[in-house]
């Protein structure tokens, strides 16, 4: 997989956030099909990703291995859209979704409560060129989707204890 230059000069005590991205032939292209592509079990995090992500930090930072990769994701997503004209109805399933593209977004050194870490953006083209977002204009975006994120995980866990307390309640009367 190839770089620009000047990735290799980021200082590797610096915060960062780093959102990638790429389309689906392009991770088949790099990864000559080794790994699937697509969305599995309706999960953004496959192994074509981690694996992208970890050689995108290698490169960048130090070498990783699949479980530190994975680990450093805190969003990843595939971007898709319906095959259909916007005249067909909703609920779309899974046959009528075309993925196109594949995103994480993962941190170098960025404190948990960090909200607003610096962002760079790569994008990697049908050519296998690499080139960089807009920092100033990607930054309150990918920050926001990693809020987001969190913001879900949360509203999730707070769901999860509040079913275990009904369930408790109710396991106290039988």
């Amino acid at each position: 997989m190839e770089f620009p230059n000047d990735l290799s000069k980021l200082p590797a005590d610096k915060a960062i956030r780093i959102c990638v991205s790429a389309s689906i032939e392009v991770l088949n292209q790099i990864y000559s099909g080794r790994f699937p592509t697509g969305p599995i079990n309706h999960t953004a995090m496959n192994l074509v990703g981690i694996e992208f992500v970890r050689d995108v930090y290698s490169h960048i930072f130090r070498p990783v291995n699949l479980d530190e990769a994975a680990n450093m994701i805190r969003v990843c997503n595939y971007i898709g859209r319906d095959k259909y004209s916007e005249a067909k109805p909703e609920p779309l399933d899974d046959k009528d979704i075309v993925w196109h593209t594949w995103f994480a977004v993962f941190d170098h050194l960025v404190p948990p409560e960090d909200s607003d870490p610096e962002v760079l953006q790569l994008h990697w083209l049908e050519n296998a060129e690499v080139v960089r977002g807009r920092s100033r204009s990607d930054r309150p975006r990918v920050n926001a989707e990693v809020q987001r994120e969190k913001d879900l995980q949360l509203e999730i866990k707070r769901r999860c204890n509040a079913s275990k307390q009904v369930l408790i309640k109710c396991c106290k009367y039988f």
